[in-house]
């Protein structure tokens, strides 16, 4: 079973290159990375999936990249919206992973929603960084809104990816370090093996956009 960081973002968006996050994470037990902008390969014997990461706050706007995205890119992540924007996005081909969901206004991710990450097969993105970095409500807030995610997740059976979202190679976790913070909002280490095994099962599907 692959354990993959669902995400994270090499230099120039962050300050360690590919290759420095790829030693780091092949040191921590992981065997591939989703790195954002980052070309397809292997570096240090850790699989790159390169990723294509949606900011983009409308449909029309992320259907135009995900056009760009679909030629060059085993993954396309998309920054999640509120509830109409969500769904919209789910139902189109060519999107894999839906992130940042905790930041995403409330009711924006629901029973309606979760079943339709379910029957397109777009996975949910549980992110680890504000749970190192954050404190206090703040921090919370965030492992309130992985708790109602994961409960949604079990209910529908939609997948779901761990990210750490690094943008340095220090920000990197190990499987077992990521199954400690997945446990702060109820997650077992079963569950969080499979999340961490879905990138590349992910990438293994036929690009298509709309």
């Amino acid at each position: 079973m692959h354990r993959c960081d669902g995400a994270v973002h090499p230099y120039p968006a962050g300050d360690s290159s590919a290759g420095r996050m790829a030693l780091e994470a092949r040191e921590a037990g992981l065997d591939s990375l989703a790195a954002a902008g980052a070309p397809s390969g292997e570096i240090h014997g850790v699989r790159l999936f390169s990723a294509a990461v949606i900011h983009e706050q409308t449909v029309k706007g992320v259907i135009a990249a995900l056009r760009a995205a679909a030629k060059g890119s085993d993954l396309v992540l998309v920054d999640a919206g509120d509830q109409g924007f969500n769904r919209a996005v789910i139902s189109l081909r060519g999107v894999d992973v839906l992130r940042q969901v905790h930041r995403a206004p409330n009711g924006a991710f629901t029973h309606v929603t979760a079943r339709m990450a379910a029957d397109h097969g777009v996975a949910l993105e549980f992110d680890l960084q504000p749970l190192v970095h954050l404190r206090g409500w703040p921090r919370q807030r965030v492992l309130q809104s992985h708790a109602r995610l994961l409960r949604l997740q079990r209910k529908y059976g939609f997948p779901a990816t761990v990210a750490t979202n690094a943008r340095s190679m220090l920000d990197l976790r190990s499987p077992r370090e990521m199954a400690a913070l997945t446990r702060l909002f109820g997650m077992g280490e079963e569950e969080t093996l499979r999340a961490l095994a879905t990138p590349p099962a992910l990438s293994g599907r036929r690009r298509e956009v709309p």
